[in-house]
């Protein structure tokens, strides 16, 4: 009775992910990328509000469907990221940067940014610098 019991719950499992795909990919959408390589973004100064500044350097995490290695990567595409940080974080309030909250939303903000402008060979952003002054 126990092993009827199992081979129904098997097949009944596996006709379940056969009706759904049967992978971990997402519905109609392709598997997350592979992290590869992380690009080291030098640190750039950015204007606040107030005459105040933000010193921010951060690192890009490639895909592994980038060829480059990170230094040749960012000598053809840094200049993208250098632009988004520009204009995510110009401007904005001393408060805000500094604020937990405000830090969190501006990297968020910063990521999507350079997930587009890159065609999605930046998977995610880490900060290696944070200065504001």
């Amino acid at each position: 009775m126990l092993a009827a019991l199992l081979f129904v719950g098997l097949a009944a499992g596996v006709g379940i992910s056969k009706a759904t795909g049967g992978s971990s990919t997402p519905p109609g959408g392709e598997p997350p990328p592979e992290p590869g390589e992380i690009a080291v973004i030098e640190p750039i100064n950015v204007n606040l509000a107030g005459g105040h500044f933000l010193r921010i350097g951060v690192g890009a995490q490639l895909t592994k469907k980038v060829p480059d290695k990170g230094e040749a990567w960012v000598k053809v595409k840094g200049s993208k990221v250098a632009d988004a940080i520009i204009t995510v974080f110009s401007g904005r309030e001393l408060a805000v940067v500094q604020s937990t909250q405000g830090r969190l939303e501006g990297v968020h903000e910063l990521e999507k940014q350079v997930t587009e402008s890159t065609e999605g060979e930046v998977m995610k952003i880490y900060l290696s610098e944070y200065v504001s002054q």
